[in-house]
């Protein structure tokens, strides 16, 4: 006769309804009261400007919303500079507008994603300027990190020579921005 040995069976056995109740917990936690909003619910919080348009990049800090823009191409010539949004999240209300500094508005110009640093200022991703870090309080901007490479296509320079792997040439799209677990910009 074969005697198990049920102690291994016990201790899986005694995981797994352990791990059941955290599961239930969490989700009993999870679930919205009635005067919550419910999961998936969507709001417009306030309109970005026309002149600027194609937002892109939200970040949020205590009760301002900031969103980036235009995330698009085609401004050459607009005369209109890239430009950050914050806006009260409590009241809608657009509190301040930054214009980005130091972009050619003859050329292709555009923010993408934005995000905020441990030292309380906001990296704004500028396909001119690189990573363009600015101070929601003064409004002083400085290029925290300059602009990709231009590079051409792998197609039109001969082999060891550095390229861009694209099938034509164009400027590169940087497009997004994190920091790592010791807070410092990524990307």
């Amino acid at each position: 006769m074969k005697i198990r040995n049920t102690s291994s069976i016990r201790i899986v056995l005694g995981a797994l309804v352990v791990a059941l109740l955290i599961t239930a917990t969490a989700a009993t936690n999870a679930q919205p009261d009635q005067s919550s909003r419910p999961f998936g619910d969507v709001r417009v919080l306030a309109m970005v400007p026309a002149s600027t348009g194609s937002p892109e990049g939200i970040a949020v800090r205590g009760n301002r919303v900031y969103v980036s823009g235009p995330a698009r191409f085609g401004t050459a010539g607009d005369q209109t500079p890239s430009r950050v949004f914050a806006y009260d999240l409590d009241n809608e209300e657009l509190l301040r507008t930054y214009d980005i500094q130091g972009e050619d508005l003859n050329q292709d110009h555009a923010n993408s994603c934005i995000a905020f640093g441990a030292d309380g200022r906001l990296y704004v991703v500028n396909l001119q300027l690189g990573i363009v870090r600015l101070d929601t309080g003064s409004g002083q901007q400085e290029v925290y990190a300059g602009p990709l490479p231009n590079l051409p296509p792998c197609s039109a320079v001969a082999p060891g020579n550095p390229c861009s792997p694209t099938f034509f040439d164009a400027p590169p799209p940087p497009n997004d921005i994190a920091f790592d677990a010791g807070r410092s910009a990524a990307g």
